[in-house]
């Protein structure tokens, strides 16, 4: 049984404030070591997902701009499948609307409201870094959004955030929170694009057993497509109202919650003795 992890990046594989990965590498690695696949789905854009994927060997499909865009390296699976574009690494399958959509539709919104969002493409490095603590040198592949993108709601109160939601929504797109922006998508979320992924790890593989791991409230539609899912903790101690959701709570926070979620979860395979190494 092959053993496939689904995880959100920001606030969860990587951590809330500094982006490190220091205290997850190592179960990632681990992972990696023992076959198992993993499958980051993410808020951030194809150029961020390269240059981790780079940084950290990885050669696996991943999910984009928050279930945008599933992106599958050349080869990795042996039969056919439906894409829309190709890229010199990646097979893509297009599931949001394209960038310039999104950010009409944000800007009619600002026409209606009566008070300041900052659209996240939009933004200086200065500003973002400011704001949310990604370095400068980050900055340029984060502003590089194909199809969603993200707003800051300037002196936000819980009003404000309704009145935006609503807007949202007369635009005909949907709203979803990551961990520190308000997000606006159209088409696809997470889950859906987590559900065709695993798809096709099941016509791939055969029988699969799925992890999802997530901070945020727009990991929720990811989390409900995998066999267990799992909510790491905040640096602040907040909590995302799961509602009836099937994730489970994980007290450690961030990547030392990842870390303690990924190696229980190759420990379990092992124990099983159902895992197949290639």
């Amino acid at each position: 049984m092959q053993l496939i992890i689904i995880t959100d990046m920001d606030g969860c594989f990587l951590d809330f404030n500094t982006y490190s990965y220091e205290d997850s590498v190592e179960a990632l690695n681990r992972a990696v070591k023992e076959a198992a696949v993993i499958s980051f789905c993410t808020g951030k854009c194809l150029a961020e997902i390269k240059v981790y994927n780079k940084e950290l060997k990885l050669k696996f499909p991943f999910i984009a701009e928050n279930g945008s865009i599933i992106c599958v390296p050349h080869d990795f699976f042996d039969f056919d499948f439906e894409y829309q574009r190709e890229t010199e690494k990646y097979k893509i399958i297009e599931l949001n609307v394209k960038h310039d959509e999104t950010i009409k539709a944000l800007h009619n919104i600002r026409k209606k409201l009566d008070f300041e969002f900052r659209i996240f493409s939009e933004m200086s490095p200065e500003e973002i870094n400011e704001y949310c603590g990604l370095p400068i040198e980050s900055v340029k592949h984060a502003k590089m959004k194909e199809y969603d993108d993200a707003v800051r709601i300037v002196d936000e109160t819980p009003e404000k955030v309704n009145l935006f939601k609503q807007a949202v929504a007369e635009e005909g797109f949907s709203y979803t929170k990551g961990g520190k922006f308000h997000i606006l998508i159209k088409g696809s979320d997470k889950g859906k694009a987590a559900g065709i992924l695993l798809e096709l790890y099941k016509k791939k593989y055969g029988s699969i057993v799925s992890i999802g791991l997530g901070d945020s409230l727009n990991d929720l539609p990811m989390l409900e497509e995998v066999d267990s899912a799992f909510l790491v903790a905040r640096p602040d101690g907040s909590r995302v109202d799961i509602g009836n959701s099937k994730a489970k709570r994980v007290n450690e926070i961030g990547p030392k919650g990842w870390s303690e979620v990924v190696n229980e979860a190759l420990e379990k395979v092992k124990k099983e003795s159902h895992f197949v190494k290639e």
